[in-house]
């Protein structure tokens, strides 16, 4: 038989060039995380940092990333009313803290104040 009519054509695809990482957020002191560090990457810079999660300020399924990118360890502090756990769901009291050059996905796990630690951290 005879060839059809063509269709419709579709959406232009994205085009090529460089490749996007991760928005980062570079700390050398105290910092407190945020709704716009959602899907960023922390880099803890220099100098000793507390990195800070408070309770009401994150929804579920918000994930962010922490880099120590320092020589010394350094910690993620678990605010008032907010719950740390493990990759296997076990729940973790207290500050967690990371060793040079370890890094750690968070997952707001599902009330605003339950997070999931994935990836190097230790409870010392």
């Amino acid at each position: 038989g005879s060839l059809g009519s063509q269709g419709v054509q579709g959406v232009q695809g994205v085009q090529g060039g460089e490749t996007k990482g991760f928005n980062i957020t570079t700390i050398n002191g105290p910092y407190t995380l945020q709704t716009s560090d959602v899907g960023n990457l922390i880099k803890i810079n220099s100098g000793v940092s507390t990195v800070s999660i408070s309770s009401n300020t994150f929804s579920f399924g918000n994930s962010f990333m922490i880099y120590n990118g320092t020589s010394t360890k350094q910690t993620i502090s678990q605010g008032a009313g907010v719950s740390f756990y493990s990759g296997d769901g076990t729940a973790v009291i207290g500050n967690k803290f990371l060793s040079e050059n370890q890094m750690t996905t968070i997952l707001c796990s599902s009330s605003n104040n339950e997070f999931i630690f994935v990836g190097a951290y230790t409870t010392i």
